[in-house]
């Protein structure tokens, strides 16, 4: 009968094994035994949560309550340790594991006895127990272990399932992991460069960034700073996401700052500039007026206007309307009209060897109109009725006077010569005869 009941009492214990190693994922290598000594809180501990329970609630040695209270556990969580602890492992090393993550370390626990040089004494409610690290007192590895958080989710203390004996250790922190913020920097009017920043600590770290540019593009990099280059104008929203590896898993972190909002501005507008014409008009045979036009636009603007008269002379102006100059000569001239314009903060001249240029004949002094000073046609011949030759000309010359020619004396003129003379000598006489008459009756009144 002695040997059944160990028999049965061997049987719970691989029983109660198997079902806490199912609780625990079947992930944990580590010892089921059962310690039953003097040093153990619970004697022969408690494999089970329920066991635990019992075994609390039943408080043979009479000093449960104080024990676990002093580590922080009340008697709510240690009869319920099967929902409101999780199942991990105390390690030799002086770490706290669940699920293969650390959760604690630099643990120790408590027993009744030193059994260890390097205990240290921890007086509990007037009575005298002995507080050791495990890598001391640990024949194994590691411990099957009840393991208590607080409502923070942090490690509050753990329970060794072979000897009900409690652990307290420092909890690892917490990982805490954020996208804190999202810069920009114009690089030029299309390329930004934008720099995140985000913070991981507690086991947590960075691993990449994923970018979403806002027009259409991503991008995932390694790299906190990254640049971009937008193709037109327009307002895009800028965002990143940070790459978090927590625990071995990866988890995508947002942040409220971790965006920023690009506005591309429209293309400058590009310079145009333009010498556009030259005009001139004759004042008089020396003097001339000239009009000059120009363009500048796009963010050009004109300087000045240089007029080159051709003869060696220009002038510099502001206004380009009604420029005039005298001419010291005649002779034919290219005028020519060059602009100063500024282009980025630069000067340049322009000028337009067709638009921008106007010949200029200024003709010799005339002394009649169509005949210049020096003309022999300016000494016109004097001669009465020959003005239109010149002076010189052979057809001023006066011509020379011929000499009356004398009278033929042959018989028929002088028989005619005779009766002419005759009639002229009685013509004379007749004549005489009557005024003769004539004043002796105006006598006799």
């Amino acid at each position: 009968m002695r040997k059944f009941y160990a028999s049965l009492a061997a049987l719970a214990v691989v029983v109660s094994g198997v079902l806490l190693f199912n609780f625990m994922g079947g992930q944990s290598s580590a010892a089921l035994p059962r310690d039953c000594d003097n040093n153990s809180i619970i004697y022969c501990g408690g494999i089970t949560a329920s066991e635990l329970a019992q075994r609390y609630s039943e408080n043979k040695p009479g000093d449960l309550d104080n024990i676990y209270s002093s580590y922080g556990l009340s008697a709510t969580e240690m009869k319920n340790a099967g929902t409101m602890a999780k199942m991990g492992e105390v390690h030799k090393d002086g770490t706290v594991t669940v699920n293969g993550e650390t959760v604690a370390t630099d643990v120790h626990s408590i027993g009744r006895q030193n059994i260890f040089s390097g205990s240290t004494k921890k007086v509990i409610n007037g009575k005298t127990y002995y507080e050791h690290a495990p890598s001391g007192t640990f024949a194994r590895e590691s411990i099957v272990a009840y393991v208590f958080f607080d409502a923070n989710g942090e490690f509050k203390a753990a329970v060794l399932t072979s000897c009900g004996n409690p652990v307290n250790g420092k909890p690892k922190p917490k990982p805490v992991y954020t996208c804190k913020s999202l810069t920009k920097t114009a690089i030029s009017r299309t390329e930004y460069s934008f720099n995140a920043s985000a913070t991981a600590s507690g086991g947590a770290t960075v691993v990449s960034y994923n970018y979403d540019f806002g027009d259409g593009k991503k991008e995932t990099s390694s790299a906190a700073t990254i640049k971009h280059t937008y193709a037109k104008e327009g307002t895009y929203p800028v965002k990143v996401t940070v790459n978090v590896k927590v625990n071995g898993q990866i988890k995508v972190v947002p942040g409220s700052g971790c965006q920023v909002v690009v506005t591309v501005s429209p293309p400058p507008a590009t310079p145009v500039y333009t010498c556009d014409a030259l005009t001139g008009n004759r004042i008089s045979r020396l003097e001339y007026n000239f009009d000059g036009q120009a363009t500048a636009t796009g963010g050009a603007t004109i300087v000045n206007y240089v007029f080159d008269f051709g003869d060696g002379k220009s002038t510099t102006v502001n206004n380009p309307k009604d420029v005039k100059h005298t001419y010291d000569k005649e002779g034919t001239y290219n005028a020519q009209l060059s602009v100063t314009v500024k282009v980025n903060g630069v000067e340049k001249t322009v000028t337009d060897n067709v638009k921008c240029v106007f010949k200029v004949t200024v003709t010799p002094e005339e002394c009649k109109p169509g005949i210049p000073v020096g003309d022999e046609r300016c000494t016109p011949c004097e001669v009465p009725g020959k003005e239109q030759y010149p002076k010189n000309a052979p057809e001023c010359s006066t011509p020379p006077v011929t000499p009356p020619e004398l009278p033929h004396t042959g018989p028929m003129d002088m028989v005619a010569g005779g009766i002419g003379l005759g009639s002229i000598v009685a013509a004379a006489y007749y004549w005489h005869v009557s005024r003769r008459n004539l004043l002796s009756e105006l006598l006799n009144r």
